[in-house]
């Protein structure tokens, strides 16, 4: 033992006890590291969503038309599906094309922004007035599919963890707030 301390080894208990707290600390800390890694996908989500309520409240002003921001999904209040977010000519909150193959004409519904669905099995569920869209109107006013302007995203995890879900809340001036933490999840 003592030449293949000199050559720098290690001896076989040295080996196996330096594994044995590796394994140790890995344990410990795996299921702390897999809550950073929920946490910071919801939060990158969420940021999308309010990204594209952001968007769509800018391109309304700017375009001086409603831009609609409609679910994917064909469930009423679940918008975990993915959205669109289109410039709404005739303020029904229906993507409408002519059919003629020139996209974004004068006055044509024109898609500015489209949302995949979400990754990782989270859910993204509203309250009653989001069921499928929402607008704004060149005023930056919401307006919704439920009639009222104002509503909650509730972005949760797979595993139904309230404390890292998210809280989207899009009030009646139109202006999205961001929080931690929904009082229930899907």
């Amino acid at each position: 033992m003592r030449i293949a301390r000199l050559l720098g080894g290690l001896t076989l208990i040295e080996l196996m006890v330096t594994i044995s707290v590796i394994a140790i600390l890995s344990a410990i800390a795996a299921p702390g590291f897999m809550s950073i890694i929920r946490d910071n996908r919801l939060a990158t989500q969420a940021n999308e969503l309010v990204g594209s309520i952001q968007y769509a409240r800018t391109e309304s002003a700017k375009q001086g038309v409603q831009v609609t921001i409609r679910s994917n999904s064909a469930i009423n209040s679940q918008w975990e599906q993915g959205w669109s977010v289109f410039t709404d000519w005739d303020g029904d909150g229906v993507w409408d094309d002519d059919g003629d193959g020139n996209p974004c004409e004068l006055e044509e519904d024109c898609i500015l922004k489209s949302q995949q669905a979400l990754s990782f099995n989270n859910t993204l569920r509203t309250g009653g007035n989001y069921t499928q869209w929402f607008a704004y109107l060149p005023s930056g006013l919401p307006i919704s599919s439920g009639g009222l302007g104002n509503d909650t995203f509730k972005l949760c995890s797979p595993v139904g963890d309230n404390t890292n879900s998210r809280s989207i809340v899009v009030n009646t001036t139109g202006r999205p707030q961001t929080s931690k933490g929904t009082t229930s999840c899907p």
